[in-house]
């Protein structure tokens, strides 16, 4: 295995720390919780396949989100506000699905508050 493929696999491995990724040619940036940022060579195609289909979501051409990371929605501006400091764009053919991932990832948010206060 090539050290490049390890330092991928690594990435992908800690899903849940990734806020997003970013389109950057025929590479990418991948933005994580703490606030690094990794270039990698690979196409958000390449990257999506690696990642669970029901938390991210490719919003925008250049963009592939962390449903779980997202703060805040602007519907106005066709932007998504994610851990309260990454301003995303969303394409204008996504925004619908995009409502659909917010109301989805809501009711999941209360369900998991709610088992957390009952100790479910």
């Amino acid at each position: 295995m090539k050290n490049e493929d390890h330092f991928d696999i690594n990435y992908f491995a800690n899903c849940g720390k990734i806020v997003y990724c970013e389109a950057d040619g025929s590479y990418s940036d991948i933005i994580f919780l703490n606030g690094k940022k990794h270039k990698i060579s690979k196409n958000l195609i390449q990257i999506s396949m690696h990642l669970p289909r029901d938390v991210f979501f490719r919003c925008h051409r250049s963009f592939l989100i962390n449903t779980f990371r997202i703060t805040g929605f602007d519907i106005i501006n066709r932007t998504i506000l994610l851990d309260g400091k990454y301003e995303v764009p969303i394409s204008s053919g996504k925004l619908k699905k995009i409502d659909c991932k917010i109301s989805e990832f809501t009711k999941y948010k209360i369900i998991n508050m709610i088992r957390q206060e009952h100790d479910i």
